[in-house]
């Protein structure tokens, strides 16, 4: 029985790699439709044409499709046997019967008329023969047809999630980097904060300082791109409208792409409200338009458009309505190997120390993680189309504004916890800088240690360590002291991170000023 419930028949086939089967291709019909097919032969009345598998059972047959799986009379299943035997018309009774094997498989195509047709004229020889052939010819066109379209949907189905099992390495890959990246980070901001705010009365030496200190936030920048293709990237998700933000955001795009290419934004829709961290999706834009304009060296268009799409289930995606934002260029396009292989990691086609081979992964991490997708059309010689797909948003319901948070007071005791040592020294020396009064610790055992002797107002520790990580210490300090404030620093925020009520986040690498507002908050909510 088959899945309408009716009869069917199944034809499976191994596809080999070598000698190894890899899956099978498994296609059910329908003997109806395929009764439907062996009529197109026209056969005269009191002729049928009966597929016959090798057991003797009716695949289907010209004049009752129904029939199928039954088996059929014994003399007529001998008479098919010889006659595909020997190639000769056979008599069974009072039929006429001339059988042909299928082709590769294990099915004979059974003609069968009155054999008082045989005796007329040689022309009636010759209609059997055209009309067996062309039986023949359409099964066998019918399963190569079906096997082929199915075969085509699984090897596009595997390469998909062989795709997709790459990305997946090659984002957890790129996480555990950009975490140790970030933990290198941290000190050279903290260090280089610190001198900034002492040079102030030297010029020359504060413009070196500041130089080093703009690079460093350029390194924490590419480092948020790495994150957000890992999707490891903790997204500060908001309801925004497109209409505004893209077109604050086209002087930006314009200035970045040059004269030569002409920005336009359309957005189809407004307002048009999406689910998305602003500023990656800003970074993201930016990002897909200096590709653009690289792919368009001689000058040309690139088109912002945003409108509501629905998409159906696939690449990434399900069903259901989204915001789509296209970038549209008439730049030199991809070919198809490049195609495949452009929203990899640090694959570009750009010379060395032109780019870095992130912008498109970066989006496709964005989207992914919004849970939305990226896709790509592209032509050689006639341009490129991005497109990203993310969820609707909303109007935002209008907050009463927060109350600024006091300046901190020198006394604020902090006990500040990180198992690297560079890191503790640096943010500890940073704080100090501030007026506050440090206690450190190297791990967790060793923090739950002090947190009695020094009663800190407020814990500030790494997420990452060995044996027990902040987390596990955060509910730990928490119990033995109740309502302490809790600062979390991680290299890269985790959205399944459970912390006790009210304990904050911040990601490395910091500037001091953010650490210090950070505590002005927690210290100011408990007291």
């Amino acid at each position: 029985m088959g899945p309408s419930g009716r009869p069917a028949f199944a034809v499976r086939a191994p596809v080999l790699h070598g000698r190894e089967v890899r899956y099978v291709v498994s296609i059910v019909v329908d003997p109806v439709a395929m009764g439907r097919l062996l009529n197109l032969a026209k056969a005269p009345a009191g002729w049928t044409v009966t597929v016959l598998d090798d057991s003797g059972r009716i695949v289907t047959r010209s004049e009752a499709p129904q029939a199928a799986g039954h088996p059929t009379d014994r003399a007529f299943v001998a008479a098919a046997q010889a006659a595909s035997r020997t190639g000769k018309l056979v008599q069974a009774g009072d039929l006429s019967i001339v059988a042909r094997p299928v082709e590769g498989g294990s099915w004979t195509v059974v003609t069968a008329f009155p054999s008082r047709i045989y005796a007329r004229p040689m022309t009636q020889g010759l209609v059997v023969l055209a009309l067996v052939a062309t039986s023949t010819l359409l099964v066998a066109v019918l399963l190569a047809r079906l096997a082929r379209r199915e075969l085509t949907a699984q090897r596009a189905q595997l390469t998909r999630d062989l795709a997709a099992q790459r990305l997946e390495a090659l984002g957890q890959m790129t996480g555990g980097v950009a975490h140790d990246f970030n933990n290198l980070l941290t000190p050279i901001i903290a260090g280089l904060d610190i001198l900034s705010g002492r040079l102030r009365g030297e010029p020359r030496n504060a413009k070196l300082v500041d130089a080093a200190l703009e690079s460093a936030e350029r390194a924490k920048g590419l480092m948020q791109r790495l994150l957000s293709f890992a999707r490891r990237q903790d997204l500060a998700a908001q309801d925004v409208d497109l209409a505004p933000l893209l077109e604050g955001l086209k002087p930006l795009l314009q200035q970045s792409v040059g004269g030569a290419v002409r920005v336009d934004v359309e957005v189809r829709q407004a307002p048009l409200f999406v689910r998305i961290d602003p500023a990656q999706l800003e970074l993201a834009i930016l990002n897909l338009a200096i590709n653009a304009r690289d792919a368009m060296p001689d000058g040309g268009g690139l088109t912002v458009i945003a409108e509501t799409a629905r998409a159906r289930s696939g690449g990434g995606l399900k069903a259901g309505p989204y915001v789509r934002i296209g970038l549209v260029d008439t730049g030199a396009g991809m070919d198809e190997a490049t195609l495949r292989r452009a929203a990899e990691p640090f694959f570009t086609t750009k010379p060395v120390g032109k780019g870095t081979g992130l912008g498109l992964s970066m989006a496709h991490g964005l989207a992914a993680q919004s849970g939305g997708a990226l896709t790509l059309k592209s032509t050689l010689g006639q341009g490129t189309t991005v497109r990203i797909w993310l969820p609707p948003g909303a109007p935002p319901v209008a907050a009463p504004e927060a109350a600024l948070a006091p300046v901190v007071a020198p006394d604020v005791k902090v006990l500040l916890v990180d198992d690297d040592a560079v890191v503790l020294a640096a943010t500890a020396a940073s704080l100090e800088e501030r007026g506050f009064i440090l206690t450190t610790a190297g791990s967790s055992e060793e923090a739950l240690g002090a947190l009695a002797r020094a009663r800190p107002d407020v814990l500030v520790t790494d997420l990452a360590m060995p044996n027990r990580d902040g987390a596990d210490l955060a509910w730990s300090a928490r119990a033995a002291q109740p309502g302490l404030p809790i600062l979390v620093l991680t290299g890269f925020a985790r959205p399944e991170l459970q912390l006790p009520a009210g304990a904050e986040v911040l990601e490395k690498p910091f500037r001091g000023d953010d650490l210090a507002s950070k505590i002005a908050a927690l210290v100011s909510l408990a007291t």
